[in-house]
């Protein structure tokens, strides 16, 4: 039997395995838009993130009109006052399976042999890295320091529970993944790239965007130091 081990362990031409998607165009882009089907996900910007918790904070209430609000629904928790913890995981969910699958991407693209000379998977890779870095600035706008791992999470769970990070390292991590991203992605026109998708113009203007919150957060931190002392 022990002859025979080389010939039973074979592996399957079909298997969906990073090795094989990221070394075609055709299936990296499925994946790609894998990543953009999450942002519909009603946790992400389906509903809650784009209108239910627009107005559900610490000083406003969209359900205000009701004669119990702080129990009403699970959007309320989404507020300082209030949480409903066996309702919060759904929350971010949502996002944080967007991160990682927008990780899964990047890893399996960094890892590619046909990277260094295809345009089409670099400017995947891009878009991949602006997806990933969205989904962090969103989890932080909302609750501040959050677990943060630039690469995906490993089959033994090894880096999955893990502490938070410090919010400021964070926004210096994407801002940092988002320059490399531009440096990929092509202006919107180029192939089938339009208003839908990640575009070199969507980029530049969302780092300047993140390089402007970190400087003023900074100032914000040394501010509160100063009245402390």
């Amino acid at each position: 039997m022990a002859s025979c081990s080389d010939f039973l362990d074979t592996e399957s031409l079909s298997e969906q395995t990073g090795e094989v998607i990221y070394e075609n165009e055709g299936m990296t882009r499925s994946a790609i838009m894998g990543i953009y089907s999450q942002l519909c996900d009603s946790y992400v910007y389906g509903q809650k993130m784009s209108v239910n918790w627009q107005g559900v904070s610490d000083i406003e209430l969209a359900s205000g009109y009701q004669k119990d609000p702080s129990t009403a629904g699970a959007d309320n928790g989404i507020a300082n006052y209030w949480c409903n913890w066996y309702l919060e995981n759904t929350k971010w969910e949502g996002i944080f399976k967007m991160a990682e699958l927008a990780s899964t991407t990047v890893d399996g693209l960094r890892k590619s042999t046909k990277l260094s000379e295809s345009k089409t998977l670099q400017g995947y890779l891009g878009e991949a890295l602006v997806l990933r870095s969205l989904a962090y600035f969103e989890l932080v706008r909302r609750y501040g320091d959050v677990p943060y791992k630039e690469g995906m999470s490993n089959s033994d769970l090894s880096n999955v529970y893990m502490g938070k990070t410090d919010r400021d390292s964070i926004y210096s991590c994407i801002i940092k993944e988002m320059k490399e991203a531009i440096n990929y992605l092509p202006w919107m026109g180029t192939s089938d790239y339009n208003s839908e998708r990640v575009t070199k113009g969507f980029a530049k203007v969302y780092w300047h965007v993140l390089l402007c919150l970190q400087v003023v957060g900074l100032y914000v931190m040394e501010m509160l130091l100063m009245i402390r002392m």
